[in-house]
């Protein structure tokens, strides 16, 4: 079974102080939805479980509001503090596209698995949504990141979130289909070395696809991902 470890990090320096007592533990999504509707026919639906299997929700784990001022072409939030902004919130402006926002939470996701072991984020399902979020999927075996909430803002209304609200998925899809365990973990150096050191090629040599960045990585991320679950056996 394979084990993963979820670390907050914020979009500075991928330090986990304070997230550590904010974060939410992701929560297994067909827990999730049973609590929310219980009665649904739904939760009696062998596909609609299994779609839900190794599948966590990610919740808010604070209280915000904000909007896009396209006049000053800045972000407004009720956040005033210029650290937790710079911390945990930036977008980006584009011709072609809708302003697309990045923003908290965001976790580190480490496995100890030697095979393959996909991570998906998705879109909420069930539930109406006014933006429209930015997926993606990679090797967590091959490749170590952080994940976030990135999505496209679709007008200028104003978008309030709580603390515990759900606002995305994670799935996790091994190659022999075994369940995962999954346990919190805390940012070490060797950690915050090797996810910089990945982040980083990104920023030097731009556009390469996921293929040539695991075949570029193997050796180093393998070595240190040893080293790191070692240490924590």
């Amino acid at each position: 079974m394979p084990r993963i470890q979820w670390i907050p990090v914020n979009l500075n320096d991928h330090s986990q102080e304070p997230m550590n007592i904010t974060y939410f533990p992701p929560e297994p999504a067909f827990a999730y939805y049973l609590k929310q509707r219980k009665d649904s026919l739904l939760m009696k639906c062998p596909a609609f479980s299994e779609q839900l299997k190794n599948t966590y929700v990610i919740k808010s784990p604070y209280d915000i509001s904000f909007k896009y001022d396209k006049e000053s072409k800045k972000l407004k939030t009720n956040k005033v503090n210029q650290e937790f902004y710079n911390d945990n919130i930036n977008f980006r402006v584009s011709e072609t596209d809708p302003i697309i926002v990045h923003f908290f939470p965001r976790y580190l996701f480490l496995t100890d698995s030697k095979n393959p072991l996909q991570i998906i984020q998705m879109p909420l399902i069930l539930r109406p949504t006014k933006i429209g979020m930015v997926t993606g999927a990679f090797d967590i075996s091959k490749w170590v990141r952080p994940i976030e909430f990135a999505f496209e803002l679709y007008d200028e209304n104003p978008i309030h979130i709580l603390r515990g609200d759900p606002l995305f998925l994670v799935k996790f899809i091994s190659s022999d289909a075994t369940p995962i365990h999954l346990e919190k973990g805390l940012m070490t150096p060797d950690i915050l070395a090797l996810t910089k050191n990945c982040i980083r090629v990104k920023k030097l040599i731009p556009q390469m696809n996921l293929k040539t960045l695991y075949s570029m990585s193997e050796d180093y991320v393998n070595l240190m991902q040893d080293k790191i679950w070692e240490d924590k056996n």
